[in-house]
């Protein structure tokens, strides 16, 4: 199946960044990450004369992030979601504090 276009969190390193390379070179890409400096250059290597690549880096563990985030793309005809961004918190859950545990749920879910 063909995409016009993806959006890929936690796209800076590893799975995210593995998944934005895998993809056809007809699919425009929005990168989204921690590290801005990572991002920049995964895009500069992505992007061609056909491609768009944007980025934004962002933490979406913090809410704001995850607005600007949503404001970003909000008219971009995304119809690939690789929600590959992710975080966890380990011990006992009542030891957690609850804005770690929220910030779990929004960024994983």
């Amino acid at each position: 199946m063909a995409y016009r276009f993806a959006l890929i969190t936690g796209a800076s390193s590893g799975i995210g960044e593995a998944f934005a390379r895998g993809l056809p070179a007809t699919t425009e890409l929005f990168l989204t990450g921690r590290d801005e400096a990572r991002l920049a250059e995964l895009a500069g290597e992505l992007a061609s004369d056909s491609r768009e690549v944007r980025t934004l880096a962002a933490d979406l563990a913090q809410e704001e992030d995850r607005a600007r985030l949503l404001e970003a793309v909000a008219e971009l005809p995304v119809d690939l979601l690789i929600n590959n961004a992710g975080l966890a918190h380990f011990g006992d859950l009542q030891d957690n504090p609850l804005e770690h545990e929220r910030a779990m749920v929004e960024v994983n879910c």
